[in-house]
């Protein structure tokens, strides 16, 4: 198979999956127990005529068939709907959020990898020392930490113990908000280090295991043991032959850890009131907020596919058996 066809046929399949995530988003939220409209009509006093004009403005009471065809037509023109709660277009609301999720997610992912490879390669060359253990065991510990409570353990001690970093927020309020974009970036950055630290910290911990497991399997292959009887030097051997053959793994983790990511988002921007999508959806899910959490669904799975779809990509570069048209 060669590489335009290997990337072919993985266009075709992310267009199916989005294909077939869309029609499952339909289909959950009809099946899913909770009445919206009772939530509409006791936050907003609607008269029985308001609730059906309503209903047959959002197609609601045309058959599922129709509804369904409508939902996909509108979906692929970007148009979500109207929130049930604040009444604005679902499309206008995910805007204003995505971009804060796509900075707080991609700059997690980006920074574990890079820490994931140097500490994953620092302690397997140091495999059964002191800093291994020290280190393995600070990653099995993070492995296993909820999020929510690693969040709340930051807060506590560098917001609201010793007011290093702010407690919640995107950026600072009226009248200390930043005006030129300098100042707005470094005000930016200042608040996402927090939950930045602890999305980071999470996806890192099973990482640096995985990592240290790869680099040891490495190390014990026939062409290592003939490296080092050629008498090169560990940290040649290390990074240009171990790395190498541990590229395809690292892109497999770097796709796991988005996924991991985007789990984890929802959690960390609840807890830190980060201005996103995780903490958009846990409002919407409290106020039953269909056409909202289809948006967000739609647009989250999107992204997952079209991130691996580029993870797949890489492989295909990387891989040679796909690069020179061999078997995948």
């Amino acid at each position: 198979m060669s590489f335009k066809a290997y990337v072919l046929r993985k266009a075709i399949y992310s267009v199916l999956l989005i294909l077939l995530v869309s029609t499952l988003n339909f289909i959950i939220f009809r099946l899913m127990p909770g009445d919206p409209y009772a939530v509409m009509i006791r936050e907003y006093i609607m008269t029985p005529e308001m609730i059906n004009d309503v209903l047959n403005r959002w197609g609601l009471k045309k058959p599922l068939w129709e509804q369904y065809i409508l939902y996909i037509t509108n979906l692929f023109q970007g148009n979500f709907g109207i929130s049930f709660r604040t009444f604005r277009t679902v499309q206008v609301e995910i805007m204003e959020r995505l971009p804060n999720t796509i900075a707080l997610v991609s700059c997690s992912v980006i920074t574990s990898i890079i820490l994931q490879v140097l500490i994953g390669f620092y302690i397997a060359s140091r495999r059964g020392k002191l800093s291994d253990s020290l280190i393995l065991s600070v990653g099995i510990v993070l492995n296993s930490t909820p999020v929510f409570w690693l969040g709340m353990t930051l807060l506590y001690f560098f917001a609201f113990t010793y007011h290093i970093f702010p407690g919640a927020g995107t950026i600072s309020p009226p009248p200390n908000d930043p005006k030129d974009p300098i100042s707005f970036i470094i005000d930016y950055l200042w608040h996402m280090a927090l939950p930045f630290t602890a999305l980071t910290a999470i996806i890192l911990g099973g990482g640096i295991i995985s990592m240290r497991n790869l680099v040891l399997d490495t190390l014990s292959q026939d062409f290592i043991i003939v490296a080092r009887a050629k008498g090169l030097k560990e940290r040649d051997i290390l990074y240009k032959h171990v790395f190498k053959n541990v590229q395809l793994p690292i892109i497999t983790n770097a796709a796991i850890s988005i996924a991991r990511s985007v789990g984890g988002a929802m959690t960390t921007e609840t807890v830190f009131t980060w201005y996103g999508m995780g903490r958009y959806t846990f409002e919407s899910i409290s106020n039953l907020d269909y056409p909202s959490l289809q948006g967000i669904f739609f647009v989250i799975c999107v992204l997952t596919i079209v991130a691996n779809f580029i993870v797949d990509i890489i492989y295909g570069i990387l891989d040679p058996k796909v690069k020179y048209g061999g078997e995948t």
